[in-house]
C-alpha cells in the first residue's frame, strides 16, 4: 500500500492475520445473540474460541453450539466450552496466554476486572458494558408514538438489556398526562410464559435477579412514588417463575440508587 507522504522508494503494507485463541465470555440476558455476535466474527476470521457461557443459561448456549458442530463445516478444536462460575473461569481464560484476545459482555464490574486480568499479558479486549439509558419526551412529541416506545425501551426482556429505558425524563408540561399513559400501557401488559404468543413480559432470569430487583423496589417505595406494580405476582400462572410487575416510580432524586 502507497502512502503519498512516505519515500517513493518505500511502501507500507498492512497484514491482517488471526489473533489465535478468542475467549468469549457470554451474558445470560440474550444468551444466543450476544454468542453468535462473537464467535461467528472470531471464526470468519481464522480464529479458534472458547465460549465461557452464562451459568443462568449455559443449557442453551450448549444447543446452540451443538447444532453448529453437527453442520460439519467446523474442525474439531476450534469451537470449544467451558462451563463454570466465571469468578473462577472466566478469569482463567482472562489471564491465559494462551488466549489472545477476550470478548466479554456484561457488567461494568466485570468488565474491570477482565481488563485488568487480560492487560497482564497484553490481549486484545472487546468490552460491551452495562448502561443506564434514558429516554427524553418533551411536550411537541407525538405521544402515539413515544409512550409504546418508551414502554417497549423499558420492559422489553423485563428491562434485562443493557441499553434498556430504564429513567424517562419528561417535560413538565406533559408529565402528568405521560405518566397517566405509562401507567396504563404498563397495568395492560401481559404477563406470563415466555412460550405464550400473546405475552408481553415473561419472569425474570432467576431467584437472585428477582431479590435484587424486590430490593430497589423497596428503596424506590421510601424514596419515590409508586405509581403501579411494585410487587411479586403470585398465582397458579406465576407461582412457578420470578415474576415481577411491570413497575413504575416518580419523584425520585438524582442521588437515588434506582437512578
Amino acid at each position: 500500500m502507497q502512502s503519498g507522504w512516505l519515500e517513493s522508494n518505500k511502501s507500507s503494507i498492512v497484514v491482517r492475520e488471526p489473533i489465535g485463541v478468542v475467549g468469549v465470555i457470554v451474558l445470560w440476558n440474550w444468551p444466543i445473540l450476544l454468542m453468535l455476535r462473537d464467535v461467528i466474527p472470531a471464526l470468519a476470521a481464522g480464529n479458534a474460541v472458547v465460549v465461557k457461557p452464562a451459568s443462568n443459561t449455559a443449557a442453551i448456549s450448549m444447543e446452540t453450539l451443538e447444532v453448529l458442530l453437527n453442520t460439519g463445516a467446523i474442525p474439531k478444536g476450534i469451537i470449544n466450552v467451558v462451563t463454570g462460575p466465571g469468578q473462577s473461569i472466566g478469569e482463567v481464560l482472562a489471564k491465559s496466554e494462551k488466549v489472545g484476545m477476550i470478548s466479554f459482555t456484561g457488567d461494568n464490574f466485570t468488565g474491570q476486572r477482565v481488563a485488568e486480568l487480560a492487560s497482564k499479558s497484553v490481549k486484545k479486549v472487546s468490552l460491551e458494558l452495562g448502561g443506564k439509558s434514558p429516554n427524553v419526551i418533551f411536550e411537541d412529541a407525538d405521544l402515539d408514538k413515544a409512550i409504546p416506545s418508551a414502554i417497549n425501551g423499558t420492559f422489553s426482556n423485563c428491562g434485562q438489556i443493557c441499553m434498556a429505558c430504564t429513567r424517562l425524563v419528561v417535560q413538565d408540561t406533559v408529565f402528568d398526562e405521560v405518566v397517566g399513559r405509562m401507567k396504563l400501557a404498563a397495568e395492560n401488559l401481559k404477563v406470563g410464559n415466555g412460550l405464550d404468543e400473546d405475552c408481553q413480559m415473561g419472569p425474570v432470569v432467576s431467584q437472585k435477579q428477582l431479590e435484587s430487583v424486590i430490593k430497589y423496589i423497596e428503596i424506590g417505595k421510601k424514596e419515590g412514588n409508586l405509581i403501579t406494580g411494585g410487587c411479586r405476582l403470585h398465582g397458579s400462572s406465576y407461582d412457578n417463575g420470578f415474576f415481577i410487575a411491570p413497575t413504575i416510580f416518580t419523584g425520585l432524586s438524582n442521588d437515588s440508587p434506582l437512578v
